[in-house]
């Protein structure tokens, strides 16, 4: 048995870092610009050391001497996402008023999830500009992490799922596994920064300030939430409009993208994706106007709602009146297997459905023959039993959090809307009272698990995994 090809890991996830620290450029224009002296010292500071460190390595470790293989995906798409955790923290814990290194991990985190919820304290000054920046590029960083690793990794070692992940972007090259992720990159990249670009034009053309111009238009692509503090204070029909347009796009996400790249627009209104997103979008705004919501405010709410963002859409709160069952079924829905939305998926959500009902049809005929399809494959049984398999890690992972937050003496409401908005990245359902530093490390854990698709870290507590 042949050990895990380490030295591809560990290139890789340098790469990652220096990535990162030249990412940090943007927030050090941000403090020079705005006089922020604590941040851009933070800034600099870890962007010499992390070049230096994550350089260093790299020289050092030698060229892998076998071809990667998917397995070794899977680990440098685990680690890579702690790494990323830990190396982005210390901007949220140095020169801002917050004291706990937990807390800057869980901010770190949050963003990198696209959780977007925000735990630490910042001082009485407010946010600092590098600060909120920093915020919106570790959102995009997220974003394009999610589906550069659903679209390649994923769809390589098919976790969770049957084939929902697959795009025309990858297959498993017979060389390194790893010389087919760039395209994968690339294209996760371009997809993300040419719509946000594009969304702040059309937001600023419209009358949006340039800050909440930027903000919107990453919180709507990313489905994560850049300014904690929600201070959203331009509403118009407009802007509505055109940040409700983001969040549909940010919900159906890579594999809509690339179908409309491709002059393929009858095929992504088709695709089952879609036709899942309209239905819940429907059915949960039905049950909003039953709640008392206004046409446009369940909508709004909607939208916000199955993307897992929580970014205002419209003037005033209003999911803030809504019974607690209503808040947790469109994050635990979440949007397309390919996007950056959290949640169970839409695609597994229309396999389970369109199984079960060929099951009820099938009652009457004992001994006959089933065959599925998802976007044209002939699925087989096991494909649809993994997806199964999946729901069951899924629900379990959420009530193990939910029995350790209740442990710690929180509300029991408040435990499961916390516990499903970790899980499920959806940081509007984070509770802010549970931040203290017992609570960090599970939360932490909970929106890595919900990026990890619950499923790919199971692998790692097994020899096999290390050993093939």
């Amino acid at each position: 048995l042949k050990l895990m090809n380490f030295a591809s890991v560990i290139r890789v996830l340098c790469y990652v870092a220096l990535g990162l620290a030249a990412l940090m450029s943007l927030p050090i224009l941000a403090a020079w610009a705005y006089s922020e002296t604590p941040q851009l010292i933070t800034f600099s500071f870890l962007l010499i050391l992390l070049t230096l460190i994550a350089g260093s390595v790299l020289l050092l470790t030698p060229k892998a001497s076998r071809p990667a293989r998917p397995p070794d995906g899977l680990a440098a798409a685990i680690f890579g996402w702690v790494l990323a955790g830990l190396i982005t923290a210390p901007p949220f814990v140095l020169g801002v008023a917050n004291t706990s290194v937990l807390a800057a991990i869980h901010e770190a985190v949050s963003c990198l999830t696209t959780t977007g919820h925000s735990v630490v304290s910042i001082g009485e000054g407010g946010w600092p500009v590098s600060l909120l920046v920093w915020r919106g590029v570790l959102h995009i960083i997220g974003a394009i992490f999610t589906l550069t690793i659903a679209a390649s990794v994923f769809a390589a070692l098919n976790l969770g799922g049957p084939g929902i992940h697959r795009t025309e972007l990858f297959t498993i090259p017979d060389d390194s596994f790893f010389n087919a992720v760039p395209r994968v990159l690339v294209a996760a990249t371009l997809f993300v920064v040419i719509l946000i670009s594009a969304l702040v034009i059309l937001l600023v053309f419209v009358g949006t300030p340039g800050d909440q111009a930027v903000m919107d238009a990453i919180s709507a692509i990313t489905t994560g939430l850049v300014d904690p503090n929600q201070s959203t204070t331009y509403f118009s029909p407009l802007r509505n409009v055109l940040v409700s347009l983001g969040l549909i796009i940010g919900i159906l996400g890579l594999h809509f993208g690339l179908q409309v790249r491709r002059g393929r627009f009858l095929d992504s209104i088709n695709d089952p994706e879609f036709f899942a997103f309209l239905t819940a979008l429907a059915i949960f705004s039905v049950l909003a106007m039953m709640a008392g919501l206004s046409v446009w405010q369940s909508a709004a709410w909607g939208l916000s709602a199955l993307s897992t963002s929580g970014m205002p859409v419209s003037s005033g709160e209003p999911g803030s009146n809504l019974p607690v069952s209503m808040l947790i079924l469109p994050a635990l829905l979440g949007g397309s297997a390919l996007s950056a939305a959290g949640g169970i998926k839409l695609g597994r959500l229309v396999i389970l459905v369109r199984r079960a009902a060929q099951e009820f049809g099938s009652l009457g005929y004992r001994g006959s023959m089933i065959k599925f399809q998802y976007r044209r494959r002939t699925l087989e049984e096991s494909s649809v039993i993994g997806v199964w398999v999946y729901l069951i890690g899924y629900v379990s992972a959420i009530v193990l959090f939910i029995c350790i937050l209740s442990f710690f003496g929180h509300d029991f409401d408040d435990s499961v809307l916390t516990a499903i908005g970790a899980v499920s990245n959806s940081g509007m359902l984070v509770q802010p009272e549970i931040s203290t530093n017992n609570i960090h490390g599970p939360l932490i854990i909970a929106m890595l698990l919900g990026r990890w698709e619950v499923l790919a870290l199971i692998p790692v507590f097994f020899p096999s995994f290390w050993r093939r």
